[in-house]
């Protein structure tokens, strides 16, 4: 992804043609050391490059359908994040769980006090 707020400009195949052959092999020989030099900075050989590529392509698509899962999961955790101890906004589940529960301790503690007391 290019986004360094350059303008980029496409040339029609007829003006690719025009460039004079000199300075294509020239663009070659630049791209090719520049990628001689990214290979060495992350320690990767010619064969170590080709091999990943072979295995890179073969599972591209599904690279790119996790990578839209993970995106979507991500977005849903962001979407709503509760806050806890909280009396205005979102209610706080934890707090309504408790508090029925604390409710049913409530009335099942005055249904034996009943039971054994009366």
């Amino acid at each position: 992804m290019i986004d360094l707020c350059l303008n980029i400009f496409q040339l029609s195949d007829a003006e690719k043609d025009d460039v004079p052959d000199d300075v294509k092999k020239a663009a070659r020989e630049m791209g090719r050391r520049a990628f001689q030099q990214r290979l060495r900075e992350i320690q990767m050989s010619e064969y170590d490059h080709a091999v990943y590529m072979q295995y890179s392509e073969g599972v591209s698509r599904q690279v790119s359908a996790l990578r839209v899962i993970l995106d979507s999961v991500q977005a849903k955790a962001k979407e709503r994040a509760w806050t806890r101890h909280q009396t205005t906004g979102d209610l706080d589940d934890l707090k309504l769980i408790e508090g029925r529960y604390e409710d049913f301790k409530l009335k099942y503690l005055l249904f034996i006090i009943f039971l054994f007391g009366g």
